[in-house]
């Protein structure tokens, strides 16, 4: 690629980021839509494959891109290996610089001080900059074709299953995946054929001290950080809600409860296996959808698909697969499922849900909200 034609990708893709911050909160609908329709979607088997090589596809690409820098050292191209080291890490600092000043909410129902940031996907960000940094090099004369092929071919494989397991597992929203695919881009058009000014190491070593000191004045001053829209954060105020723990009244709890207990969540209830059921009072009106605040009893990493069967006012309105850790399920409803008054909701977990304890627990609640 030609020097004009490379920062004409930089400033396209620089404004298409700028565009996506801009109308962050009119994609809002698209996060949505896409994460309702991964929950209602989601295979056993696929979240038991991503879940059992969760980290595996990056390590294998950055051990992959180490045996390029191995080559490269073999042929002496030094500077090219220190060229691309500088663009790998540079790239992994400016996404924890981005995620730390910028504060977007996780599809996780835990607050960002425990499960951090949303905005940007740092693996996303890793993987297309050694994936970039890798065709780039191997394109290079005296490679010969089939290393090419087959190296610059592994290398796409491996970031395509690291995009779909963020995206899959529930760690990111759409847009999230999108605004990291165009940043990553954009680092990449301007750092593998840098301009005039940034193949000067004065000018490289001021903006990296600049960069740290906007990083330590996010980290140790978060009022000055930017906060972003996501889907958790734009929720309307709830018909009705009922928050589980040792406060709630013992006559809204029947079936198989378990214990009451306290989580960094908040306080919470265990459901035992069978069915267990809440009475949610609704002033006025009819609600359009459940969302249910719920992370299953996990024990032992081997097993990762746990089946939920809600049921409201007698009639199946969703079987769920529980995703580990705690997360909001939106459970859409017809208009006549919900009426003034009581409503009684059944979580049901039958003998396919898996079980380490002899107390039998199986689900903690926090809340459930008619919307």
């Amino acid at each position: 690629m030609s020097p004009k034609t490379t920062q004409r990708l930089s400033l396209l893709l620089g404004s298409l980021i700028l565009i996506q911050f801009l109308n962050m909160e009119a994609t809002i609908p698209l996060d949505a839509a896409v994460y309702q329709w991964l929950q209602s979607a989601r295979s056993c088997h696929l979240v038991h494959i991503g879940m059992q090589c969760k980290d595996s596809p990056l390590w294998y690409l950055i051990l992959f891109g180490g045996l390029g820098v191995c080559v490269l050292g073999l042929q002496r191209r030094w500077t090219d290996i220190a060229h691309a080291l500088l663009i790998v890490l540079s790239g992994a600092f400016l996404s924890e610089l981005l995620k730390t000043g910028l504060d977007r909410a996780r599809p996780s129902a835990l607050p960002a001080l425990l499960v951090g940031n949303s905005f940007p996907s740092g693996h996303v960000i890793g993987a297309v900059l050694i994936t970039g940094t890798l065709i780039f090099f191997l394109a290079r004369k005296g490679v010969p074709t089939w290393l090419r092929v087959w190296g610059s071919g592994v290398a796409v494989c491996l970031s395509g299953v690291i995009i779909w397991q963020r995206l899959y597992l529930g760690h990111h929203w759409a847009t999230d995946i999108i605004g990291s695919l165009l940043i990553a881009g954009a680092l990449l058009s301007v750092a593998l054929r840098p301009p005039a000014f940034l193949q000067s190491t004065r000018h490289v070593v001021c903006l990296g001290l600049v960069s740290l000191l906007c990083y330590q004045m996010f980290y140790f001053f978060p009022q000055t950080r930017v906060l972003l829209p996501s889907a958790r954060s734009l929720q309307t105020a709830p018909l009705a809600k009922f928050s589980f723990g040792e406060n709630v009244p013992q006559e809204n709890f029947s079936g198989d409860w378990g214990r009451h207990t306290q989580e960094p969540i908040g306080p919470i209830s265990w459901a035992r296996q069978g069915d267990a059921r809440i009475t949610l009072t609704v002033p006025q009106g009819e609600g359009a959808a459940l969302y249910v605040v719920a992370r299953p009893f996990v024990k032992s990493k081997a097993y990762t698909c746990f089946p939920l069967e809600i049921i409201v006012n007698g009639q199946l309105a969703q079987r769920l697969l529980l995703y580990r850790g705690w997360r909001e399920y939106t459970i859409p409803l017809p208009n006549d499922w919900i009426r003034p008054g009581d409503n009684t909701i059944l979580f049901r977990t039958g003998k396919d849900f898996p079980m380490d304890e002899a107390d039998q627990r199986t689900i903690a609640f926090h809340s459930v909200q008619l919307l």
